[in-house]
């Protein structure tokens, strides 16, 4: 019966790393997910996730929304990364 007990605890002590290890790749594909990685702010879908818990808490909430003109600029002296280049955006915009 020790025998049996030895192999399920081996058995469960694998399993729950494996779990561990699952939950840190999932944290870091999610910050991946949620972050630009140009810029290293946070995008979109961080914004979306934000703006959804602030809306199911009901909090009182200002939002500002800037659009930088030159943005190329910013980057290119600032960012000591490869820089990607955006393409313009259309007047639907």
């Amino acid at each position: 019966m020790v025998y049996g007990r030895q192999i399920l605890q081996r058995w469960y002590d694998e399993a729950w790393n494996t779990h561990q290890e699952n939950m840190q790749l999932i944290n870091r594909l999610e910050n991946m997910a949620n972050q630009d990685a140009l810029t290293a702010t946070a995008n979109r879908r961080a914004l979306d996730n934000f703006l959804a818990q602030a809306w199911e808490r009901k909090e009182p909430l200002a939002l500002i929304i800037l659009d930088v003109d030159f943005l190329n600029v910013i980057t290119t002296t600032t960012v000591t990364r490869p820089v990607i280049t955006a393409s313009p955006a259309s007047p639907q915009c």
